[in-house]
């Protein structure tokens, strides 16, 4: 009899023992599952980061090559008004050397 109670004593050990050990089996799932959870929010909020650090690049190259573009353009507009204004003091020198060799020929 004393033999069965203590083999009774050490299956109600290990049963509790057993019963221990899948609470704490649960509870390493339970982090386990729960730090997977935290990791993929960080891995998230990294890409998300990514993307907008490449978009903000983005942008700042597309701004860049506006401004050089609008740049180009206004020494466009420039190198047009100098022709223009060359153009325009060439007309008015050959306009008043036709009119001074007009001038001439008249006294002659």
């Amino acid at each position: 009899k004393y033999e069965e109670e203590s083999w009774q004593r050490q299956q109600d050990l290990l049963l509790a023992a057993e019963e221990e050990r899948k609470r704490m089996i649960e509870l390493e799932d339970q982090k386990l599952s729960d730090q997977r959870s935290r990791l993929a929010a960080m891995k998230r909020e990294t890409r998300m980061k990514e993307l907008k650090a490449l978009d903000d690049t983005r942008k700042r190259y597309l701004e860049q090559q506006q401004n050089i573009r609008e740049a180009e353009i206004k020494r466009m507009d420039k190198e047009i008004q100098r022709k223009i204004l060359l153009r325009d003091r060439e007309t008015h020198e050959a306009i008043e050397d036709v009119e001074l060799r007009t001038l001439e020929l008249q006294a002659q």
